[in-house]
Protein backbone atom coordinates (compact mmCIF):
# COMPACT_ATOMS: atom_id res chain seq x y z
CA UNK A 1 0.00 0.00 0.00
CA UNK A 2 2.97 2.41 0.68
CA UNK A 3 4.24 1.99 -2.87
CA UNK A 4 0.94 2.68 -4.36
CA UNK A 5 0.44 5.95 -2.34
CA UNK A 6 3.79 6.63 -3.49
CA UNK A 7 2.79 6.00 -7.03
CA UNK A 8 0.20 7.88 -6.49
CA UNK A 9 1.37 11.42 -5.66
CA UNK A 10 4.58 10.76 -7.88
CA UNK A 11 2.09 10.68 -10.61
CA UNK A 12 -0.17 13.63 -9.55
CA UNK A 13 3.25 15.86 -9.23
CA UNK A 14 4.22 15.07 -12.73
CA UNK A 15 0.77 15.77 -13.86
CA UNK A 16 1.11 19.37 -11.99
CA UNK A 17 4.58 20.02 -13.15
CA UNK A 18 3.34 18.66 -17.10
CA UNK A 19 0.23 21.24 -16.30
CA UNK A 20 2.50 23.99 -15.33
CA UNK A 21 5.20 23.78 -18.21
CA UNK A 22 2.06 23.45 -20.92
CA UNK A 23 -0.64 25.76 -19.55
CA UNK A 24 -1.63 28.62 -21.68
CA UNK A 25 0.10 31.96 -20.04
CA UNK A 26 -0.88 34.62 -23.08
CA UNK A 27 -2.74 34.61 -26.50
CA UNK A 28 -2.14 34.57 -29.71
CA UNK A 29 -4.02 37.66 -31.70
CA UNK A 30 -5.57 36.49 -35.23
CA UNK A 31 -6.41 38.96 -37.96
CA UNK A 32 -8.83 37.41 -40.18
CA UNK A 33 -7.46 33.75 -39.15
CA UNK A 34 -3.50 34.82 -39.52
CA UNK A 35 -1.64 35.00 -36.19
CA UNK A 36 -0.15 38.50 -36.06
CA UNK A 37 1.65 39.17 -32.67
CA UNK A 38 1.05 37.66 -28.66
CA UNK A 39 -0.60 39.54 -25.88
CA UNK A 40 -0.29 39.10 -22.41
CA UNK A 41 -4.69 39.81 -21.59
CA UNK A 42 -7.22 39.51 -24.94
CA UNK A 43 -8.91 41.92 -22.91
CA UNK A 44 -6.24 44.56 -22.49
CA UNK A 45 -5.76 44.44 -25.94
CA UNK A 46 -9.23 44.56 -26.99
CA UNK A 47 -9.64 47.62 -24.96
CA UNK A 48 -6.96 49.13 -26.95
CA UNK A 49 -8.35 47.99 -30.27
CA UNK A 50 -11.75 49.90 -28.67
CA UNK A 51 -9.81 53.17 -28.03
CA UNK A 52 -8.47 53.46 -31.21
CA UNK A 53 -11.54 52.77 -32.65
CA UNK A 54 -13.03 55.67 -31.17
CA UNK A 55 -10.26 57.96 -32.02
CA UNK A 56 -11.14 57.11 -35.48
CA UNK A 57 -14.97 57.71 -35.06
CA UNK A 58 -14.65 61.39 -34.28
CA UNK A 59 -16.94 62.45 -37.21
CA UNK A 60 -18.87 59.22 -37.08
CA UNK A 61 -19.07 55.26 -36.17
CA UNK A 62 -16.27 53.46 -37.47
CA UNK A 63 -15.65 49.75 -37.72
CA UNK A 64 -12.61 47.61 -38.68
CA UNK A 65 -12.97 44.99 -41.42
CA UNK A 66 -10.79 42.56 -41.04
CA UNK A 67 -12.41 40.35 -37.86
CA UNK A 68 -9.72 40.26 -34.77
CA UNK A 69 -9.86 37.00 -32.41
CA UNK A 70 -7.63 35.85 -29.93
CA UNK A 71 -6.34 32.15 -29.12
CA UNK A 72 -4.96 30.70 -25.69
CA UNK A 73 -0.84 29.93 -25.97
CA UNK A 74 2.16 29.31 -24.48
CA UNK A 75 5.19 31.28 -25.12
CA UNK A 76 8.20 32.63 -23.62
CA UNK A 77 7.54 36.58 -22.04
CA UNK A 78 10.12 38.18 -24.80
CA UNK A 79 7.59 36.93 -27.50
CA UNK A 80 4.44 39.22 -26.43
CA UNK A 81 4.03 42.52 -28.00
CA UNK A 82 4.36 45.63 -26.55
CA UNK A 83 2.24 48.55 -26.26
CA UNK A 84 3.10 50.12 -28.81
CA UNK A 85 3.69 47.27 -31.22
CA UNK A 86 0.02 46.60 -30.50
CA UNK A 87 -1.12 50.33 -31.17
CA UNK A 88 1.08 49.85 -34.36
CA UNK A 89 -0.24 46.93 -35.02
CA UNK A 90 -3.86 48.20 -35.00
CA UNK A 91 -3.03 51.12 -37.07
CA UNK A 92 -1.23 50.39 -39.84
CA UNK A 93 -2.46 46.31 -40.58
CA UNK A 94 -6.06 46.97 -39.97
CA UNK A 95 -8.37 48.59 -42.45
CA UNK A 96 -11.61 51.09 -40.79
CA UNK A 97 -14.56 51.75 -42.95
CA UNK A 98 -17.56 54.29 -42.09
CA UNK A 99 -20.49 54.75 -43.35
CA UNK A 100 -20.15 57.91 -45.53
CA UNK A 101 -21.89 59.81 -48.57
CA UNK A 102 -21.18 59.35 -52.77
CA UNK A 103 -21.05 62.25 -54.91
CA UNK A 104 -22.21 60.86 -58.38
CA UNK A 105 -23.22 62.97 -61.31
CA UNK A 106 -24.19 61.36 -64.33
CA UNK A 107 -23.49 57.99 -62.78
CA UNK A 108 -19.69 58.13 -61.60
CA UNK A 109 -18.55 58.42 -58.23
CA UNK A 110 -16.68 62.30 -58.08
CA UNK A 111 -15.88 61.66 -54.48
CA UNK A 112 -16.69 60.63 -50.93
CA UNK A 113 -17.48 62.85 -47.55
CA UNK A 114 -18.13 61.68 -44.04
CA UNK A 115 -21.59 61.77 -44.06
CA UNK A 116 -25.36 63.58 -46.21
CA UNK A 117 -24.86 67.00 -44.31
CA UNK A 118 -20.91 67.05 -45.81
CA UNK A 119 -21.45 66.14 -49.25
CA UNK A 120 -25.14 68.54 -49.23
CA UNK A 121 -22.32 71.25 -48.70
CA UNK A 122 -20.22 70.37 -51.12
CA UNK A 123 -22.73 70.82 -53.76
CA UNK A 124 -24.33 73.72 -52.32
CA UNK A 125 -20.99 75.48 -52.16
CA UNK A 126 -20.33 74.91 -55.97
CA UNK A 127 -23.52 76.78 -56.51
CA UNK A 128 -22.92 79.58 -54.73
CA UNK A 129 -19.54 79.53 -56.82
CA UNK A 130 -21.86 80.44 -60.44
CA UNK A 131 -24.72 82.12 -58.75
CA UNK A 132 -24.59 86.09 -59.21
CA UNK A 133 -22.89 88.75 -56.70
CA UNK A 134 -26.89 89.36 -54.61
CA UNK A 135 -27.26 93.01 -54.68
CA UNK A 136 -30.24 95.28 -54.25
CA UNK A 137 -32.35 95.07 -57.21
CA UNK A 138 -31.19 91.50 -58.33
CA UNK A 139 -33.49 88.55 -57.99
CA UNK A 140 -32.56 84.66 -59.24
CA UNK A 141 -35.16 83.28 -60.65
CA UNK A 142 -33.94 79.62 -61.25
CA UNK A 143 -30.67 77.97 -60.51
CA UNK A 144 -30.43 74.07 -61.55
CA UNK A 145 -27.46 72.02 -62.77
CA UNK A 146 -27.75 70.59 -66.14
CA UNK A 147 -26.30 67.15 -64.90
CA UNK A 148 -28.34 64.45 -62.82
CA UNK A 149 -26.82 64.52 -59.31
CA UNK A 150 -27.41 61.84 -56.70
CA UNK A 151 -26.46 61.35 -52.78
CA UNK A 152 -25.22 57.67 -51.97
CA UNK A 153 -24.97 56.52 -48.58
CA UNK A 154 -22.40 54.05 -48.34
CA UNK A 155 -19.21 52.67 -46.63
CA UNK A 156 -16.18 53.91 -47.39
CA UNK A 157 -12.32 53.28 -46.18
CA UNK A 158 -11.35 56.42 -43.71
CA UNK A 159 -8.64 56.95 -46.54
CA UNK A 160 -11.33 57.01 -49.84
CA UNK A 161 -13.07 59.97 -47.70
CA UNK A 162 -11.98 63.16 -49.58
CA UNK A 163 -11.25 66.37 -47.60
CA UNK A 164 -14.61 68.84 -48.83
CA UNK A 165 -12.48 71.70 -50.07
CA UNK A 166 -10.57 69.50 -52.48
CA UNK A 167 -13.71 67.81 -53.96
CA UNK A 168 -15.22 71.20 -54.92
CA UNK A 169 -12.01 72.07 -56.67
CA UNK A 170 -12.23 68.67 -58.28
CA UNK A 171 -16.11 69.15 -59.17
CA UNK A 172 -15.30 72.74 -60.68
CA UNK A 173 -11.93 72.01 -62.62
CA UNK A 174 -13.26 68.78 -63.93
CA UNK A 175 -11.70 66.52 -66.20
CA UNK A 176 -9.92 66.92 -69.27
CA UNK A 177 -11.71 67.56 -72.53
CA UNK A 178 -9.85 66.65 -76.16
CA UNK A 179 -10.55 68.91 -78.78
CA UNK A 180 -8.65 69.95 -81.93
CA UNK A 181 -7.75 73.31 -83.53
CA UNK A 182 -7.12 73.44 -87.13
CA UNK A 183 -4.08 75.90 -87.98
CA UNK A 184 -4.97 79.01 -89.74
CA UNK A 185 -3.30 82.34 -91.03
CA UNK A 186 -1.53 84.84 -88.42
CA UNK A 187 -2.05 81.76 -85.61
CA UNK A 188 1.30 81.10 -83.32
CA UNK A 189 1.52 78.56 -80.20
CA UNK A 190 0.74 81.47 -78.17
CA UNK A 191 -1.80 82.86 -79.75
CA UNK A 192 -3.84 79.56 -79.75
CA UNK A 193 -2.78 79.00 -76.24
CA UNK A 194 -4.07 82.39 -75.08
CA UNK A 195 -7.33 82.09 -77.01
CA UNK A 196 -8.15 78.96 -75.85
CA UNK A 197 -6.64 79.10 -71.80
CA UNK A 198 -3.42 77.40 -71.94
CA UNK A 199 -0.03 78.15 -71.42
CA UNK A 200 2.10 77.43 -74.44
CA UNK A 201 3.84 74.37 -72.68
CA UNK A 202 0.34 72.51 -72.32
CA UNK A 203 -0.44 73.17 -75.88
CA UNK A 204 2.99 71.58 -76.35
CA UNK A 205 2.84 68.99 -74.11
CA UNK A 206 -0.07 67.89 -75.37
CA UNK A 207 1.51 67.90 -78.97
CA UNK A 208 4.40 65.93 -78.38
CA UNK A 209 5.05 65.94 -82.08
CA UNK A 210 5.40 69.37 -82.37
CA UNK A 211 9.33 69.91 -83.04
CA UNK A 212 9.71 73.36 -83.47
CA UNK A 213 7.30 76.72 -82.75
CA UNK A 214 6.74 76.65 -86.44
CA UNK A 215 3.00 75.80 -87.61
CA UNK A 216 1.37 75.08 -90.65
CA UNK A 217 -2.02 76.38 -92.23
CA UNK A 218 -4.17 73.53 -91.92
CA UNK A 219 -1.83 71.62 -89.07
CA UNK A 220 -4.94 70.20 -86.14
CA UNK A 221 -3.37 70.80 -82.99
CA UNK A 222 -5.05 68.87 -79.90
CA UNK A 223 -6.44 70.55 -77.01
CA UNK A 224 -6.32 69.34 -73.60
CA UNK A 225 -9.03 71.72 -71.74
CA UNK A 226 -10.60 71.46 -68.15
CA UNK A 227 -14.24 70.75 -68.08
CA UNK A 228 -16.27 70.93 -65.00
CA UNK A 229 -18.32 68.65 -63.57
CA UNK A 230 -21.13 70.53 -63.29
CA UNK A 231 -22.87 73.19 -65.31
CA UNK A 232 -24.98 75.46 -63.40
CA UNK A 233 -27.64 77.41 -65.47
CA UNK A 234 -29.03 80.52 -63.70
CA UNK A 235 -31.93 83.13 -64.81
CA UNK A 236 -32.25 85.94 -63.11
CA UNK A 237 -33.39 89.61 -63.34
CA UNK A 238 -31.75 92.91 -62.06
CA UNK A 239 -32.45 96.82 -62.53
CA UNK A 240 -30.09 99.29 -61.78
CA UNK A 241 -29.84 103.45 -62.60
CA UNK A 242 -27.71 104.41 -65.41
CA UNK A 243 -26.68 107.39 -66.52
CA UNK A 244 -28.24 109.00 -69.73
CA UNK A 245 -25.41 110.69 -71.68
CA UNK A 246 -26.12 114.15 -73.13
CA UNK A 247 -25.66 115.47 -76.29
CA UNK A 248 -23.37 118.34 -77.55
CA UNK A 249 -24.40 121.00 -79.68
CA UNK A 250 -23.17 123.86 -81.31
CA UNK A 251 -23.81 127.64 -81.95
CA UNK A 252 -22.50 129.84 -83.82
CA UNK A 253 -20.14 132.83 -81.98
CA UNK A 254 -19.14 135.98 -84.25
CA UNK A 255 -17.36 137.18 -81.26
CA UNK A 256 -14.62 133.92 -81.64
CA UNK A 257 -11.96 133.42 -83.70
CA UNK A 258 -12.77 130.37 -86.40
CA UNK A 259 -11.74 127.07 -84.78
CA UNK A 260 -11.99 128.66 -81.48
CA UNK A 261 -14.80 127.07 -78.75
CA UNK A 262 -16.09 128.16 -75.72
CA UNK A 263 -18.76 126.04 -73.68
CA UNK A 264 -21.94 127.89 -72.76
CA UNK A 265 -23.57 125.86 -71.25
CA UNK A 266 -22.42 122.66 -69.31
CA UNK A 267 -24.06 119.37 -70.47
CA UNK A 268 -26.02 117.50 -67.43
CA UNK A 269 -26.67 113.55 -67.70
CA UNK A 270 -29.57 112.11 -67.26
CA UNK A 271 -30.58 109.15 -65.33
CA UNK A 272 -33.11 105.94 -66.29
CA UNK A 273 -33.52 102.55 -64.47
CA UNK A 274 -32.98 99.70 -66.60
CA UNK A 275 -34.52 96.29 -65.84
CA UNK A 276 -32.13 93.20 -67.65
CA UNK A 277 -33.26 89.55 -67.82
CA UNK A 278 -30.14 87.40 -68.27
CA UNK A 279 -28.85 83.91 -68.17
CA UNK A 280 -25.78 82.34 -67.19
CA UNK A 281 -23.91 79.25 -67.37
CA UNK A 282 -21.43 78.68 -64.68
CA UNK A 283 -21.19 82.53 -63.79
CA UNK A 284 -20.74 83.69 -67.69
CA UNK A 285 -23.48 85.09 -69.58
CA UNK A 286 -25.11 83.82 -72.08
CA UNK A 287 -27.65 86.18 -72.75
CA UNK A 288 -28.22 89.72 -71.77
CA UNK A 289 -31.91 91.81 -72.33
CA UNK A 290 -33.08 95.14 -71.90
CA UNK A 291 -37.16 94.19 -70.95
CA UNK A 292 -37.45 97.49 -69.41
CA UNK A 293 -36.49 101.17 -69.12
CA UNK A 294 -37.91 104.10 -67.16
CA UNK A 295 -36.40 107.67 -67.55
CA UNK A 296 -36.25 109.63 -64.25
CA UNK A 297 -34.58 112.25 -65.33
CA UNK A 298 -33.70 114.01 -68.72
CA UNK A 299 -30.47 115.05 -69.91
CA UNK A 300 -29.46 118.14 -70.17
CA UNK A 301 -27.67 119.12 -73.71
CA UNK A 302 -24.00 120.49 -73.64
CA UNK A 303 -24.36 123.81 -75.44
CA UNK A 304 -20.49 125.05 -76.96
CA UNK A 305 -20.03 128.03 -78.96
CA UNK A 306 -18.13 128.26 -82.09
CA UNK A 307 -16.21 130.94 -83.88
CA UNK A 308 -16.66 132.45 -87.42
CA UNK A 309 -14.79 135.24 -86.94
CA UNK A 310 -12.44 135.31 -89.56
CA UNK A 311 -8.40 135.26 -88.75
CA UNK A 312 -7.50 137.43 -92.24
CA UNK A 313 -10.21 139.85 -92.38
CA UNK A 314 -8.94 141.35 -89.26
CA UNK A 315 -5.56 141.26 -89.45
CA UNK A 316 -4.19 143.58 -92.18
CA UNK A 317 -0.25 143.77 -92.22
CA UNK A 318 -0.26 143.60 -88.11
CA UNK A 319 -2.03 139.76 -87.40
CA UNK A 320 -4.01 138.63 -85.32
CA UNK A 321 -2.11 136.62 -82.73
CA UNK A 322 -4.34 134.16 -82.97
CA UNK A 323 -2.51 130.76 -84.04
CA UNK A 324 -0.39 128.74 -81.77
CA UNK A 325 2.96 127.91 -81.87
CA UNK A 326 4.34 125.11 -83.71
CA UNK A 327 6.77 123.97 -81.83
CA UNK A 328 8.93 125.68 -78.74
CA UNK A 329 11.97 126.63 -78.78
CA UNK A 330 14.53 128.92 -79.20
CA UNK A 331 14.11 131.57 -82.18
CA UNK A 332 17.30 130.72 -84.58
CA UNK A 333 16.42 133.07 -87.68
CA UNK A 334 13.67 135.39 -87.64
CA UNK A 335 11.58 136.52 -90.95
CA UNK A 336 13.25 139.17 -92.97
CA UNK A 337 16.16 139.98 -95.23
CA UNK A 338 19.32 138.21 -94.23
CA UNK A 339 21.66 139.54 -96.11
CA UNK A 340 20.85 139.88 -100.07
CA UNK A 341 18.29 136.99 -99.57
CA UNK A 342 14.79 137.21 -97.69
CA UNK A 343 13.96 134.41 -95.26
CA UNK A 344 10.05 133.63 -95.93
CA UNK A 345 9.34 132.30 -92.25
CA UNK A 346 10.90 131.83 -88.90
CA UNK A 347 13.24 128.93 -88.10
CA UNK A 348 12.66 127.78 -84.38
CA UNK A 349 15.16 124.74 -82.83
CA UNK A 350 14.52 121.39 -82.17
CA UNK A 351 15.78 118.17 -81.69
CA UNK A 352 15.06 115.74 -84.44
CA UNK A 353 11.83 114.01 -83.91
CA UNK A 354 9.90 116.79 -81.61
CA UNK A 355 6.65 116.71 -82.76
CA UNK A 356 5.33 119.47 -85.17
CA UNK A 357 1.81 120.60 -84.23
CA UNK A 358 -0.78 121.85 -86.31
CA UNK A 359 -1.08 126.60 -85.43
CA UNK A 360 -4.42 125.90 -86.23
CA UNK A 361 -7.14 123.80 -87.57
CA UNK A 362 -7.30 123.29 -91.63
CA UNK A 363 -7.03 120.88 -94.68
CA UNK A 364 -4.01 119.28 -95.30
CA UNK A 365 -3.35 120.36 -99.22
CA UNK A 366 0.78 119.41 -99.35
CA UNK A 367 2.49 116.51 -97.62
CA UNK A 368 5.70 115.59 -99.44
CA UNK A 369 9.37 116.64 -100.20
CA UNK A 370 9.48 119.78 -101.98
CA UNK A 371 12.96 120.95 -102.71
CA UNK A 372 14.61 123.29 -100.24
CA UNK A 373 11.86 122.73 -97.88
CA UNK A 374 12.86 118.89 -97.60
CA UNK A 375 9.83 117.62 -96.20
CA UNK A 376 6.75 119.51 -95.58
CA UNK A 377 3.51 120.09 -94.92
CA UNK A 378 1.33 122.94 -96.02
CA UNK A 379 -2.18 123.61 -94.22
CA UNK A 380 -5.27 125.57 -95.69
CA UNK A 381 -6.89 127.25 -92.88
CA UNK A 382 -9.33 128.98 -95.46
CA UNK A 383 -10.10 132.34 -95.85
CA UNK A 384 -6.52 132.90 -97.77
CA UNK A 385 -4.33 131.87 -94.69
CA UNK A 386 -1.47 128.82 -95.37
CA UNK A 387 0.63 127.37 -92.81
CA UNK A 388 3.87 125.49 -94.40
CA UNK A 389 6.27 122.99 -91.66
CA UNK A 390 9.07 122.64 -93.57
CA UNK A 391 12.51 120.44 -92.86
CA UNK A 392 10.90 117.77 -91.45
CA UNK A 393 12.56 114.45 -90.73
CA UNK A 394 8.77 112.55 -91.03
CA UNK A 395 5.30 113.25 -91.88
CA UNK A 396 2.37 112.64 -89.77
CA UNK A 397 -0.29 113.52 -91.86
CA UNK A 398 -1.46 113.12 -95.64
CA UNK A 399 -3.04 115.09 -98.36
CA UNK A 400 -6.88 115.60 -97.77
CA UNK A 401 -6.56 114.96 -94.12
CA UNK A 402 -8.05 117.48 -91.60
CA UNK A 403 -6.36 118.30 -88.50
CA UNK A 404 -6.94 120.31 -85.60
CA UNK A 405 -5.30 123.14 -83.84
CA UNK A 406 -2.45 121.32 -81.64
CA UNK A 407 -2.27 117.92 -83.96
CA UNK A 408 1.07 116.54 -84.55
CA UNK A 409 1.43 116.70 -88.53
CA UNK A 410 4.94 116.10 -88.22
CA UNK A 411 8.48 115.53 -86.53
CA UNK A 412 11.41 118.23 -86.21
CA UNK A 413 14.35 117.55 -88.49
CA UNK A 414 17.00 118.40 -91.26
CA UNK A 415 15.25 117.33 -94.67
CA UNK A 416 16.10 119.94 -97.43
CA UNK A 417 18.29 122.87 -97.69
CA UNK A 418 18.88 122.78 -93.85
CA UNK A 419 21.96 122.80 -91.41
CA UNK A 420 21.05 121.32 -88.50
CA UNK A 421 17.35 119.81 -87.06
CA UNK A 422 14.88 123.14 -86.82
CA UNK A 423 11.21 123.59 -88.03
CA UNK A 424 11.14 126.43 -90.78
CA UNK A 425 7.64 127.53 -90.12
CA UNK A 426 5.71 129.99 -92.88
CA UNK A 427 2.62 131.71 -92.73
CA UNK A 428 0.68 132.56 -95.79
CA UNK A 429 -2.31 135.12 -95.85
CA UNK A 430 -3.97 135.48 -99.65
CA UNK A 431 -0.62 134.03 -101.59
CA UNK A 432 2.00 136.74 -99.62
CA UNK A 433 4.28 135.46 -97.05
CA UNK A 434 3.98 137.51 -93.98
CA UNK A 435 5.84 137.43 -91.00
CA UNK A 436 4.98 134.72 -88.36
CA UNK A 437 5.48 136.98 -85.29
CA UNK A 438 2.40 138.55 -86.10
CA UNK A 439 0.52 136.00 -85.90
CA UNK A 440 1.66 133.69 -82.94
CA UNK A 441 -0.16 133.76 -79.63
Amino acid sequence: KTYLVVGLVLALMIAIGLYQITRPNAYALLVDGTEMVYVDKAEAAEELLQEIVREKSVAGPVRPVETVTYNPVRVKKDKLASQQELRDLFRGKLHYVTTATAIVIEGKTIGIVQDLAAAEEVIAQVKNLYLPEMKEGLVIEEAVFEEQISLEAREAGLEDLADPSDLIDKIIYGTEKMETHVVVEGDSLWSIARKNGLTVEELKGANSQLESELLSIGQELKLVKAEPYLHLVTSYSFTRQENIPYQVKYESDAKLYRGQERVKKPGVPGEKVVEYQVVSRNGATVSKEVTNETITKEAENKIVLRGTKVMVASRGDGGSGQLGWPLRGQITSRYGYRGREFHTGLDINGNTGDPIYAAEAGKVIFAARQGNYGRCVLIDHGDGLLTRYAHASALKVSVGDKVGRGDIVALVGSSGRSTGSHLHFEVIVNGSFRNPLNYLR
